[in-house]
């Protein structure tokens, strides 16, 4: 934890540099045309490894835009507090890190002993919480409530963190138009979906693009698996929100049992008019038109993770595997590419990250999935099975 100097030292130089929309705690990350997987799959696939953040993940991006508000409006007394298991807490004590505050992060009592490594060796206090999630998270608003300097950060919601997911978008376009000629943009983003948080950043920020720029949206691809499929099995709904009785899919940092409601709202509103909708605006309809929702069997998030892994030479876990799996499954992206009327798509995958993998781990996707089986379903349409 640092001294109160070096606390201030480190507000006051964030504070006074007011053109600064965020600090310098996520990285700009390189976007990879990867020709295997284009070739494997028959169309143009390029990788955007957020695993080259230093928490290791996206998570980065919003929770750091929520923590530099928090110390913004508090000061460099600010006591920043988080729940979770993994990512957003890693995330979160590298945020505080950064800003010279404190950092305090709640997690359950089966969270990994890497994560907690992690998140100590950036200085947060981590409490642990006898028994789950809902216990660990009642703790940090206890905390936060108690604490006049505290500010819970939330996981995956809350306007600073869905703002700081927006970085994707830019760099993404960006790094797109630098290695093409082809055009400004993919044609399809597409990642990995938990809580909701990254994908409703990637959909403001193309839905803003858009309509700057009056061209036709970014079609958007979220991958869920099944068991951890709270969004997607809300999108197959005309309207409504499942919230799932157990989430049980071994993509830890996916599972919760219910997405942000928020998330499901704005894709079923970029799905019909490529734009997000203020919260009392269309609510109903199923994903289709700008938006695609796939929800996948572990299987064949593993098999994706243990392939990335080699294609990449470094590890990628089950829950980054998820998003990665069209590209070894192209009969996602070909069915995305018969409704656009194109027959090969340019596709940028967010290669999420995350931090509870070993060469072990990945050893043991190789044996157990192998190439992949089970269930794929494309807005609510079985594609194998």
């Amino acid at each position: 934890m640092p001294d109160g100097s070096t606390a201030a030292s480190a507000f006051n130089a964030l504070a006074t540099d007011s053109h600064l929309a965020y600090p310098p705690i996520h990285v700009v990350t390189p976007l990879v045309h990867v020709s295997t997987l284009s070739a494997t799959s028959g169309h143009d696939i390029y990788l955007k490894l957020e695993t080259q953040q230093r928490s290791g993940s996206f998570k980065t991006r919003g929770i750091g835009r929520a923590c530099w508000s928090a110390v913004q409006r508090l000061g460099p007394n600010a006591h920043l507090v988080a729940a979770s298991g993994g990512n957003a807490g890693i995330a979160a004590a590298i945020s505080a890190q950064t800003l010279g505050v404190k950092c305090t992060v709640f997690v359950h009592d089966r969270t990994e002993q890497i994560v907690l490594d992690k998140m100590r060796s950036c200085g947060a206090n981590v409490v642990v919480a006898e028994g789950g999630w809902e216990d660990a998270s009642a703790g940090a608003y206890k905390l936060a409530e108690e604490d006049p300097n505290a500010q819970y950060i939330h996981p995956f919601e809350g306007d600073a963190v869905i703002r700081g997911h927006t970085t994707i978008v830019e760099e993404i376009y960006d790094q797109y138009a630098a290695a093409t000629t082809s055009g400004a943009r993919p044609d399809v983003i597409c990642c990995s979906v938990g809580g909701g948080g990254l994908i409703r950043g990637i959909m403001l920020r193309s839905a803003e693009r858009a309509a700057e720029s009056s061209t036709t949206p970014t079609h958007i691809l979220g991958i869920t698996t099944i068991g951890a499929d709270s969004f997607g099995r809300s999108l197959e709904q005309d309207a409504g929100f499942v919230k799932l009785e157990v989430a049980d899919s071994r993509a830890k940092s996916l599972v919760c049992k219910a997405c942000s409601p928020l998330a499901v709202h704005d894709a079923r509103s970029y799905g019909a008019t490529g734009s997000v909708a203020g919260a009392s605006d269309q609510t109903t309809g199923k994903a289709g038109g700008f938006f695609t929702s796939a929800r996948v069997d572990d299987a064949y998030a593993g098999a994706a993770a243990w392939q990335a892994t080699d294609e990449l030479n470094h590890l990628i876990e089950l829950s980054c595997g998820a998003a990665i799996v069209p590209a070894y499954q192209p009969t996602i992206l070909d069915d995305i590419a018969r409704r656009l009327g194109k027959d090969k798509l340019s596709v940028a995958i967010v290669v999420c990250g995350g931090s509870r993998i070993d060469r072990e781990t990945v050893d043991g996707f190789r044996e157990e999935y192998g190439k992949g089986f089970g269930k794929i379903v494309v807005n609510g349409r079985v594609l194998k099975e």
